[in-house]
Protein backbone atom coordinates (compact mmCIF):
# COMPACT_ATOMS: atom_id res chain seq x y z
CA UNK A 1 0.00 0.00 0.00
CA UNK A 2 1.28 3.52 -0.71
CA UNK A 3 2.35 5.55 2.29
CA UNK A 4 -0.18 7.95 3.76
CA UNK A 5 0.90 11.48 2.83
CA UNK A 6 -2.04 13.31 4.38
CA UNK A 7 -1.45 15.87 7.09
CA UNK A 8 -4.54 16.88 9.07
CA UNK A 9 -3.92 18.39 12.51
CA UNK A 10 -6.46 17.49 15.18
CA UNK A 11 -7.04 18.07 18.89
CA UNK A 12 -5.86 21.55 19.97
CA UNK A 13 -4.45 22.21 16.49
CA UNK A 14 -7.56 21.64 14.37
CA UNK A 15 -7.92 24.15 11.49
CA UNK A 16 -11.08 25.60 13.10
CA UNK A 17 -9.33 26.21 16.41
CA UNK A 18 -7.58 29.52 17.20
CA UNK A 19 -4.14 28.40 16.01
CA UNK A 20 -5.59 26.99 12.79
CA UNK A 21 -7.38 30.27 12.13
CA UNK A 22 -4.13 32.14 12.66
CA UNK A 23 -2.46 30.17 9.89
CA UNK A 24 -5.37 30.15 7.45
CA UNK A 25 -6.13 33.86 7.94
CA UNK A 26 -2.57 35.05 7.43
CA UNK A 27 -2.52 35.62 3.67
CA UNK A 28 1.26 35.84 3.24
CA UNK A 29 1.87 32.83 5.47
CA UNK A 30 4.58 32.55 8.09
CA UNK A 31 7.81 31.79 6.27
CA UNK A 32 9.97 31.29 9.35
CA UNK A 33 8.41 29.69 12.40
CA UNK A 34 9.76 28.58 15.78
CA UNK A 35 7.79 26.18 18.00
CA UNK A 36 8.80 25.60 21.62
CA UNK A 37 7.46 22.14 22.43
CA UNK A 38 7.28 19.45 19.76
CA UNK A 39 4.57 17.12 21.05
CA UNK A 40 3.27 14.95 18.23
CA UNK A 41 4.45 17.49 15.64
CA UNK A 42 0.89 18.22 14.48
CA UNK A 43 1.65 21.90 13.87
CA UNK A 44 4.01 20.84 11.07
CA UNK A 45 0.91 20.35 8.91
CA UNK A 46 0.70 24.14 8.61
CA UNK A 47 4.19 24.46 7.15
CA UNK A 48 4.10 25.52 3.49
CA UNK A 49 6.63 24.49 0.81
CA UNK A 50 9.74 26.60 1.10
CA UNK A 51 8.99 27.71 4.64
CA UNK A 52 11.48 27.04 7.45
CA UNK A 53 10.24 25.67 10.76
CA UNK A 54 12.31 24.95 13.86
CA UNK A 55 10.92 22.92 16.76
CA UNK A 56 12.65 23.32 20.11
CA UNK A 57 12.13 20.21 22.26
CA UNK A 58 13.70 19.47 25.65
CA UNK A 59 12.89 15.74 25.77
CA UNK A 60 14.85 13.43 23.41
CA UNK A 61 12.28 10.67 24.00
CA UNK A 62 9.48 12.93 22.79
CA UNK A 63 11.48 13.70 19.67
CA UNK A 64 11.94 9.98 18.93
CA UNK A 65 8.24 9.28 19.49
CA UNK A 66 7.17 12.11 17.17
CA UNK A 67 9.69 11.03 14.50
CA UNK A 68 8.51 7.41 14.38
CA UNK A 69 5.84 7.10 11.62
CA UNK A 70 4.31 4.21 13.53
CA UNK A 71 3.21 6.80 16.08
CA UNK A 72 2.76 10.03 14.12
CA UNK A 73 3.37 11.02 10.49
CA UNK A 74 3.05 14.80 10.84
CA UNK A 75 6.77 15.50 10.46
CA UNK A 76 7.10 13.20 7.48
CA UNK A 77 4.07 14.68 5.74
CA UNK A 78 4.65 18.35 6.54
CA UNK A 79 5.44 20.32 3.39
CA UNK A 80 7.98 22.77 4.78
CA UNK A 81 11.61 22.43 5.83
CA UNK A 82 11.40 21.08 9.38
CA UNK A 83 14.22 21.06 11.90
CA UNK A 84 14.27 19.89 15.53
CA UNK A 85 16.68 21.37 18.06
CA UNK A 86 17.01 19.45 21.33
CA UNK A 87 17.41 21.38 24.55
CA UNK A 88 15.64 23.85 26.80
CA UNK A 89 13.45 26.05 24.60
CA UNK A 90 14.44 29.35 26.17
CA UNK A 91 18.16 28.62 26.02
CA UNK A 92 18.14 27.21 22.51
CA UNK A 93 15.93 29.85 20.88
CA UNK A 94 18.34 32.40 22.32
CA UNK A 95 20.91 31.14 19.82
CA UNK A 96 18.75 32.29 16.91
CA UNK A 97 19.64 35.68 15.49
CA UNK A 98 17.42 38.65 16.40
CA UNK A 99 14.59 39.10 13.89
CA UNK A 100 14.66 35.46 12.80
CA UNK A 101 10.98 34.50 12.94
CA UNK A 102 7.58 35.58 11.66
CA UNK A 103 5.88 33.47 14.30
CA UNK A 104 6.94 31.92 17.59
CA UNK A 105 4.61 29.30 19.09
CA UNK A 106 4.93 28.40 22.77
CA UNK A 107 3.31 25.02 23.33
CA UNK A 108 4.58 23.80 26.68
CA UNK A 109 1.91 24.74 29.22
CA UNK A 110 -0.80 22.07 29.10
CA UNK A 111 0.32 19.89 32.02
CA UNK A 112 0.03 20.46 35.76
CA UNK A 113 3.76 21.22 35.99
CA UNK A 114 4.63 24.05 33.61
CA UNK A 115 8.06 25.49 32.76
CA UNK A 116 7.55 28.86 34.44
CA UNK A 117 10.89 30.17 33.19
CA UNK A 118 9.28 30.37 29.72
CA UNK A 119 6.78 32.97 30.99
CA UNK A 120 8.99 35.55 32.69
CA UNK A 121 9.49 39.16 31.60
CA UNK A 122 12.95 38.28 30.36
CA UNK A 123 11.61 35.34 28.37
CA UNK A 124 8.98 37.50 26.67
CA UNK A 125 11.64 40.08 25.83
CA UNK A 126 13.67 37.27 24.24
CA UNK A 127 10.77 36.06 22.09
CA UNK A 128 9.92 39.55 20.89
CA UNK A 129 13.56 40.20 20.01
CA UNK A 130 13.57 37.11 17.78
CA UNK A 131 10.52 38.28 15.80
CA UNK A 132 10.63 40.02 12.47
CA UNK A 133 8.66 43.24 11.99
CA UNK A 134 4.97 42.38 12.28
CA UNK A 135 5.71 39.03 13.92
CA UNK A 136 3.46 37.28 16.42
CA UNK A 137 3.98 35.12 19.51
CA UNK A 138 1.22 32.49 19.93
CA UNK A 139 0.99 30.94 23.40
CA UNK A 140 -1.02 27.77 23.96
CA UNK A 141 -2.45 27.93 27.49
CA UNK A 142 -5.08 25.16 27.54
CA UNK A 143 -4.75 23.90 31.11
CA UNK A 144 -7.14 22.26 33.59
CA UNK A 145 -5.17 23.38 36.62
CA UNK A 146 -3.75 26.85 36.01
CA UNK A 147 -5.19 30.13 34.69
CA UNK A 148 -2.37 31.58 32.64
CA UNK A 149 -4.26 34.26 30.73
CA UNK A 150 -3.93 36.87 33.53
CA UNK A 151 -0.20 36.19 33.71
CA UNK A 152 0.18 36.87 30.00
CA UNK A 153 -2.03 39.95 30.27
CA UNK A 154 0.32 41.29 32.92
CA UNK A 155 3.37 40.57 30.79
CA UNK A 156 1.76 42.21 27.76
CA UNK A 157 0.94 45.33 29.75
CA UNK A 158 4.40 45.57 31.26
CA UNK A 159 6.10 45.07 27.90
CA UNK A 160 3.78 47.30 25.87
CA UNK A 161 2.44 44.47 23.70
CA UNK A 162 -0.90 43.96 22.00
CA UNK A 163 -2.62 40.85 23.32
CA UNK A 164 -5.62 38.79 22.23
CA UNK A 165 -7.05 35.71 23.94
CA UNK A 166 -8.93 33.20 21.79
CA UNK A 167 -10.87 30.48 23.55
CA UNK A 168 -13.09 27.75 22.06
CA UNK A 169 -16.48 27.74 23.71
CA UNK A 170 -18.39 25.29 21.51
CA UNK A 171 -17.09 22.33 19.56
CA UNK A 172 -19.59 20.95 17.03
CA UNK A 173 -20.28 17.27 17.56
CA UNK A 174 -19.08 16.45 14.05
CA UNK A 175 -15.71 18.10 14.75
CA UNK A 176 -15.40 16.47 18.17
CA UNK A 177 -15.97 13.08 16.57
CA UNK A 178 -13.03 13.83 14.27
CA UNK A 179 -10.70 14.64 17.15
CA UNK A 180 -11.10 18.40 17.58
CA UNK A 181 -10.63 19.56 21.17
CA UNK A 182 -11.31 22.92 22.81
CA UNK A 183 -8.22 25.08 23.19
CA UNK A 184 -7.13 28.39 24.67
CA UNK A 185 -4.53 30.59 22.97
CA UNK A 186 -3.06 34.03 23.54
CA UNK A 187 -1.42 36.11 20.78
CA UNK A 188 1.18 38.76 21.57
CA UNK A 189 2.60 41.30 19.14
CA UNK A 190 4.18 44.71 18.81
CA UNK A 191 2.63 47.67 16.96
CA UNK A 192 2.09 46.69 13.31
CA UNK A 193 1.76 43.06 14.36
CA UNK A 194 -1.48 43.79 16.22
CA UNK A 195 -2.75 40.17 16.26
CA UNK A 196 -6.50 40.75 16.36
CA UNK A 197 -6.33 42.40 12.94
CA UNK A 198 -5.33 39.00 11.53
CA UNK A 199 -8.80 37.57 12.11
CA UNK A 200 -11.50 38.74 9.68
CA UNK A 201 -14.97 38.46 11.19
CA UNK A 202 -15.96 36.49 14.25
CA UNK A 203 -15.61 32.73 13.64
CA UNK A 204 -18.39 30.54 14.96
CA UNK A 205 -17.58 28.79 18.22
CA UNK A 206 -14.74 31.14 19.14
CA UNK A 207 -14.95 33.70 21.92
CA UNK A 208 -12.44 36.44 21.18
CA UNK A 209 -11.20 38.72 23.93
CA UNK A 210 -8.90 41.69 23.96
CA UNK A 211 -6.88 41.69 27.14
CA UNK A 212 -6.42 44.97 29.03
CA UNK A 213 -4.68 45.93 32.20
CA UNK A 214 -6.48 47.61 35.05
CA UNK A 215 -6.08 51.38 34.98
CA UNK A 216 -6.05 51.56 38.76
CA UNK A 217 -2.37 51.00 39.30
CA UNK A 218 0.47 48.53 38.72
CA UNK A 219 -0.40 45.24 37.07
CA UNK A 220 -0.76 42.12 39.17
CA UNK A 221 -1.73 38.62 38.07
CA UNK A 222 -4.96 38.87 40.09
CA UNK A 223 -6.33 41.98 38.39
CA UNK A 224 -4.39 41.99 35.15
CA UNK A 225 -6.92 40.69 32.68
CA UNK A 226 -10.14 42.40 31.72
CA UNK A 227 -12.25 40.73 29.06
CA UNK A 228 -13.80 42.85 26.31
CA UNK A 229 -16.25 40.63 24.43
CA UNK A 230 -16.97 41.12 20.76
Amino acid sequence: MPADTSCAPTSYYHPSNPIGQLFTSHEAGFERVAVVGLGSGALACYAEPGHDWTFYEIDPLMERIARDPRNFAYRQNGRGRLNVVLGDGRLTIQRAAPGSYDLIVLDAFSSDAIPVHLLTREAVDLYVSRLRTGGVVAVHISNRYLKLEPVLAALAQQRGLFALANFDVRIPEADANKGRAASHWVLLALGAGNPWRIYPGNPAGIRRRRMRASSRGPMTTRTSCRALRF
